[in-house]
């Protein structure tokens, strides 16, 4: 028998949504006994190792389903699996997930489990919020965090699918923080030459290679006193993962060519739309420069410094901001309008306002 999760939102002066906390158990199947507590944050099920619960089922899809959080509770979809969901004998596309439920996904089975407690998730308010406008629960959620951060000085990681909005959030961050006066920078690793990155994100000195006649400062230095946006970061080559790390660590970095460390004042915002715990695996991206160690606070990982202090967070942007697994893409400019359909799995997402191009 199932019973459904309490939830709850209110909207007085501390905005946040009160649901029974829940996990989903895989009772049955290859990957039996393994669990996955649901948060604020999407649940993307699939055979992929980079979903967020992995299923060793050849009957499993690699993008099979997602679980997201709406105002009524969590929402369990189809993202154009080739095997669908199951509730008995039924095949759903969509259901809103009880406790005590049972979902068959190919050979495996999961259970929805009460953890005992409620869970709270701070709200922001529904609005425009720079070029972001805000309204659904995931991203009310998720820019109760973005508020949060901005308020210190930490460096941030934001997490999203291409299109989800990452550098819209970066600059929110940087708009409402106290560094709001300074310069807002930005570089994208996936459109840099990786042999010019170290001079582009921190100079050079003339000669330092064939055609750098003069010197030339870096981005760090054009930001000082405010934030760089650093897009993309999981395409940061390796052997330039150093330079960043130490940046980070110590606020110093050299120019290519150059003799005399620079001191920088400037807050770090990295995006990335790659699993970088799987790049750790596979050994393309530093272990100490990205630390699942969690930030007290928030649901987040540190990244840069993380042993070292906790003035470092990560943020997941829901990832049907912009896109589904399918990859549709509707021709947009960076203003969010509310939700639209994917057409080939009906998946919602939220749209943006279409661009006369």
């Amino acid at each position: 028998m199932t019973k459904p999760l309490a939830t709850e939102i209110f909207e007085d002066r501390n905005p946040r949504l009160e649901l029974d906390a829940a996990e989903i158990f895989v009772s049955a199947g290859p990957d039996k006994g393994q669990t996955r507590e649901l948060t604020a944050e999407p649940v993307r099920i699939g055979s992929a190792p980079d979903a967020d619960l992995v299923l060793h089922d050849r009957a499993v899809s690699s993008r099979h389903a997602v679980i997201h959080l709406r105002g009524d509770g969590y929402t369990i979809e189809d993202v154009g699996s080739k095997n669908g969901i199951f509730i008995g004998p039924t095949l759903v596309e969509r259901a809103r997930l009880t406790g005590g439920m049972r979902l068959r996904i190919g050979g495996t089975t999961l259970l929805v489990r009460a953890r005992g407690g409620r869970l709270q998730i701070p709200l922001a308010k529904r609005g425009q919020y720079g070029e972001l406008i805000v309204r659904s629960v995931a991203m009310r959620a998720a820019m109760a965090t973005l508020e949060q951060l901005a308020k210190s000085d930490a460096t941030i990681l934001i997490e999203g699918e291409t299109g989800a909005g990452k550098e819209v959030a970066a600059e929110t961050v940087h708009r409402q923080s106290a560094r709001r006066g300074g310069p807002f920078v930005v570089f994208d690793c996936a459109a840099a030459t990786p042999t010019l990155m170290a001079a582009s994100l921190f100079g050079h000195e003339r000669g330092a290679f064939t055609g750098a006649d003069v010197s030339r400062p870096g981005l760090f230095e054009e930001a000082e006193g405010g934030t760089i946006f650093i897009d993309e970061v999981g395409e940061l080559p390796r052997e330039l993962q150093p330079l960043l790390l130490g940046v980070l660590e110590r606020h110093v970095s050299r120019r290519v060519g150059g003799k005399v460390d620079r001191t920088h004042d400037v807050r770090v915002v990295a995006a990335t739309n790659r699993n970088l715990n799987a790049e750790i695996k596979a050994q393309r991206f530093r272990e100490d420069l990205f630390s699942a160690s969690p930030s007290a606070g928030c649901a987040c990982r540190r990244f840069g410094n993380g042993a070292r202090t906790s003035q470092s967070s990560r943020i997941i942007l829901p990832s049907s901001l912009a896109l589904c697994w399918h990859r549709r893409w509707l021709r947009c400019s960076p203003i969010l309008i509310g939700p639209a359909m994917c057409a080939n799995c009906a998946i919602r997402f939220c749209a943006f306002r279409h661009s006369p191009t």
